[in-house]
């Protein structure tokens, strides 16, 4: 126990010095330990300016497809696929007058070439056809086809001449003196209309006479009188 005292003692005077301190602190030292304003973070960490991404992420302007997109100006068909100046049949397809039957199916079908009339005449020299003459006047012979049908008909020779011969014969003699070249030709009768040959065949002397005309084609062959007559008389 003897040993113990001092300790005791030592105790006892380092428990009455600590709260001789505590009793300083308590009255002068509470405006140093006051940690409001070292950490206080409203200041520093207030993210409300620096990441407010209602500025830079704001899409209304960079990604607005109304602009670029706009189909209404570059896809309307209604100016390049408008059919109705390109497939108007009215014009292209007007049946009026291509296919006019009037023309080219006339009604007269049977109408052929095995209708067209051979005619023999003789003329004076101022073309008119007559049957009597003075042996003062020369006289043209002509071989004549006409066309009665409603068409035109093309015939076709074997050679330039529509007349292969012809002769008169009478008081005398006279033969038509015939020169054809070598080519096929091709006859068209006008209808209503005629195409012929002729040869100038100068005066004849008084008498009954006839025109013999052979054409050349088909064979066709026709005849025709006429006369001279004395002009003294």
């Amino acid at each position: 126990m003897r040993n113990l005292a001092p300790l005791l003692i030592l105790v006892l005077t380092f428990g009455l010095g600590c709260d001789s301190n505590k009793d300083g602190d308590d009255t002068a030292g509470t405006a140093p330990a006051d940690t409001d304003t070292d950490t206080d973070t409203d200041t520093d960490t207030d993210t409300d300016t620096d990441s407010d991404t209602d500025t830079d992420t704001d899409t209304d302007t960079d990604t607005d497809t109304d602009t670029d997109t706009d189909t209404d100006t570059d896809t309307d068909t209604d100016s390049d696929t408008d059919t109705d100046s390109d497939t108007d049949s009215d014009t292209d397809t007007d049946t009026d007058s291509d296919t006019d039957t009037d023309t080219d199916t006339d009604t007269d079908p049977g109408c052929t070439e095995d209708d067209l009339v051979y005619s023999a005449e003789v003329r004076d020299d101022a073309g008119t056809t007559r049957t009597e003459f003075t042996d003062a006047e020369a006289v043209t012979a002509a071989g004549v086809v006409s066309n009665p049908c409603g068409h035109d008909i093309t015939i076709t020779t074997m050679d330039t001449c529509l007349v292969s011969s012809a002769d008169m014969l009478g008081t005398g003699f006279w033969a038509w003196p015939v020169a054809c070249g070598d080519a096929e030709t091709d006859w068209t009768i006008p209808a209503a209309g005629s195409v012929e040959q002729t040869q100038w065949a100068s005066t004849k002397p008084a008498g009954s006479w006839t025109l013999n005309v052979r054409f050349n084609y088909a064979g066709m062959a026709v005849s025709t009188s006429f006369t001279v007559v004395d002009a003294d008389d």
